[in-house]
């Protein structure tokens, strides 16, 4: 399994500006609680201080990756200008369900 993790920037779109949003998914369709946690992980490893309450689990429902399960969560840092070592720059969300 190859665990893909992504980065919406912050930006200024449309008068607002858009909050920075980590996405952590992979290409698997998995959706069990040792999958979730692997993905939670994986997180960790860049956000240390990121805590249970602050990640979302979603199942995607757009055509790039729908049906696979994935994590989302704000940011640490709402200032990042640049993705992390690891992480490619993505420009928009995909759909939830």
């Amino acid at each position: 399994m190859q665990i893909i993790k992504e980065i919406r920037l912050p930006k200024f779109k449309n008068g607002h500006t858009t909050s920075c949003m980590c996405v952590v998914r992979s290409n698997f369709y998995g959706g069990g609680l040792d999958y979730i946690q692997n993905l939670v992980g994986a997180a960790r490893e860049t956000y240390p201080a990121l805590q249970d309450n602050q990640i979302r689990v979603v199942q995607f429902a757009g055509t790039a990756y729908a049906r696979i399960y994935g994590i989302e969560f704000k940011c640490p840092d709402q200032e990042v200008s640049e993705p992390p070592e690891g992480w490619r720059e993505i420009s928009e969300l995909e759909f939830t369900f």
